[in-house]
């Protein structure tokens, strides 16, 4: 399958075509030096002892002068008709490695949960919810070198650049989520708080779960942050995090009745 890398790998010299990001080779190669990088990092991790020999061990494990007939079996000319310098090749495996879009099959999951959930007490909602998203933040297998290189090259500007768009891209996932739940239960921001602002902590309260290995701590964190950014739309009143915990809807307004979660996507 064919992924429209475009936003994400932007420096082939190509940005259309066969040579282009979303070229079925260029795609082989970055898939290929995904691989190899997770390899790679998995045996080296721990045995560098500086920066510098950090960043050299990410040019030593992909050179793109020799990554093309070494790794693949292929000529290094595929490579260079795609990439003019290392840096610009590094930085794009990079991009590769941390794209928002491998995100989006564990995404559907959590929206799919909260989905069935709806209806529930407002606390089993969000324990559910959030234990699916902290057990696929823990998956090695789908998010074990996003880690790695987060790890070891933390400012790196592809790095950090990556970072600020997963970012984005999980507020575009899950703030039409947060704000069709808020609607279903009955309860509305409190007055100057944007729903970006609400989502943000909730977002992160999650992958700090994910990284502290706290089981529970994150849905209990939320209920708390939900108790002092809502108010119940039928009474005015805010809620305490016992009463978030046991809220269940209100009988479905039309505008409600029959609706599903919105399943946004940036494509």
């Amino acid at each position: 399958m064919i992924d429209d890398l475009r936003s994400i790998v932007t420096h082939t010299l190509a940005h259309e075509g066969p040579n282009g990001p979303n070229g079925a080779v260029t795609q082989y190669i970055l898939a290929a030096a995904e691989r190899h990088l997770h390899d790679g990092l998995r045996s080296a991790l721990g045995s560098t002892s500086s920066p510098g020999e950090e960043t050299s061990l990410l040019s030593r494990l992909l050179p793109l002068e020799g990554f093309g007939p070494d790794v693949l079996d292929i000529s290094r000319n595929n490579l260079r008709r795609r990439w003019a310098t290392a840096s610009d090749w590094l930085d794009d495996v990079i991009a590769y490695a941390l794209r928002p879009g491998r995100a989006d099959e564990h995404a559907r999951a959590a929206v799919s949960a909260a989905t069935g959930m709806v209806g529930r007490p407002l606390g089993e909602l969000i324990s559910a919810v959030t234990a699916g998203e902290v057990a696929a933040e823990r998956d090695p297998a789908r998010f074990g070198l996003a880690e790695m290189i987060r790890t070891m090259w933390p400012d790196h500007p592809a790095v950090r650049s990556a970072r600020t768009t997963l970012d984005e891209y999980a507020l575009h996932w899950w703030v039409p989520v947060y704000s069709h739940i808020l609607d279903v239960y009955g309860l509305a921001l409190i007055d100057g708080l944007k729903i970006e602002d609400f989502a943000r902590p909730l977002l992160a309260l999650v992958e700090h779960e994910a990284r502290a290995q706290s089981p529970g701590h994150a849905a209990r964190a939320i209920v708390v942050l939900i108790s002092g950014a809502v108010i119940d739309t039928r009474t005015g009143s805010r809620l305490t995090p016992a009463e978030v915990t046991a809220h269940t809807p209100p009988t479905l307004r039309s505008r409600s009745r029959g609706k599903k979660l919105s399943m946004t996507m940036v494509e």
